[in-house]
């Protein structure tokens, strides 16, 4: 009996001292509610996150979420509502942005080396904004509605870099300019073909 009592007793005690024990008292600490806060500011490798990153990639999908945004009102300030409204829109842009280009070459044998560049700039622009227009388009329609060949706009790009490479150089540019001017004006009929086609289809 005094064995059993005496192994009873160290028992207790022994179960008393483990629960009061400094170690175990720091693991009665860390609580699974904290343990998962704690894990959540760590990343994969157990390094503290940190929350400058933390705030760059929130940053970065609200970014990603504007740029949608403003894609969808590209158009105009209501954006639009159907397919039918859209295809109105895009027409009117396109036809725009082709126009604009083409008054700008024809203003370029006017204007010196600085405006010239300048000016080059503002008919990149162009280009490139029937660009985004015509990839917009195909994501409402499909490939099948796609307006240009990546072709016709590389061509105008090329031939844009070496006009502005002659600037640079002083070289003559009224061969350069009447390459320009026939590839422009050859995109803006080729525009108004196509989206007169598209129309009636």
């Amino acid at each position: 009996m005094k064995s059993i009592h005496k192994s009873f007793t160290n028992a207790t005690i022994y179960g008393i001292l483990y629960k009061v024990s400094p170690t175990n008292a720091r693991r009665k600490t860390m609580t699974p509610g904290r343990y998962f806060r704690q894990s959540r500011m760590r990343d994969r490798r157990g390094q503290p996150r940190s929350r400058s990153g933390i705030l760059g990639k929130i940053i970065l999908i609200l970014l990603v979420a504007a740029i949608a945004v403003g894609a969808t009102l590209l158009f105009s300030g209501n954006g639009f509502n159907n397919q039918g409204n859209f295809a109105m829109q895009r027409n009117a842009k396109l036809r725009s942005e082709v126009q604009r280009a083409v008054s700008s070459v024809n203003s370029l044998s006017n204007l010196g080396a600085s405006s010239t560049s300048a000016m080059l700039g503002k008919i990149r622009q162009y280009i490139h904004g029937m660009e985004i227009v015509d990839d917009l388009n195909v994501g409402m329609y499909g490939e099948s509605s796609r307006v240009y060949t990546a072709s016709m706009f590389s061509d105008i790009y090329a031939i844009i870099d070496e006009y502005e490479t002659r600037v640079a150089s002083g070289q003559k540019l009224t061969e350069i300019l009447d390459t320009l001017r026939t590839s422009v004006e050859s995109l803006s009929e080729y525009t108004n073909t196509r989206l007169e086609a598209i129309t009636t289809e």
